[in-house]
Order: structure tokens, then C-alpha cells, then sequence
């Protein structure tokens, strides 16, 4: 099943990097390490996300899958 960057936004808004129950032990071990908030190609540009692809941020595409 796919999951869509607008859906996952449920999910980084809802604080899920900071709730080590959804992530396995070396999935926490990343989240200690690293200490993100959100996919690490979402950048926040201002209030909303932008997706960072290959050569430039672009508006989040946000029925694009995560």
C-alpha cells in the first residue's frame, strides 16, 4: 500500500519521530542519531513543506507518495 506525502503529514504532524512505538529498534537508534521531524527531502519553506528532489525544491506534491 502506498502512502501519500498529504497522508503522511498526518503522521509528522501528529509528533510520529518522536514516538519510538512506530519505529524498530534500529529505526530509533537513526531518529537518536539523527533527530529528524519529517522525511529528510521535506524541507520547511516558512508554514509549508517543500520537496526536495534531485536538482531543486519544488511545492510539495502532496497526492505524490511518501
Amino acid at each position: 500500500m502506498l502512502v501519500s506525502n498529504g497522508e503522511y503529514l498526518a503522521f509528522v504532524e501528529d509528533g510520529g519521530y518522536k514516538k519510538p512505538q512506530y519505529w524498530s529498534n534500529e529505526g530509533q537508534r537513526w531518529l537518536e542519531s539523527i533527530k529528524p521531524t519529517a522525511p529528510l527531502f521535506w524541507k520547511l519553506a516558512g508554514a509549508n513543506y517543500k520537496l526536495r528532489t534531485l536538482y531543486e525544491l519544488i511545492d510539495m506534491p502532496w497526492d505524490w507518495p511518501v
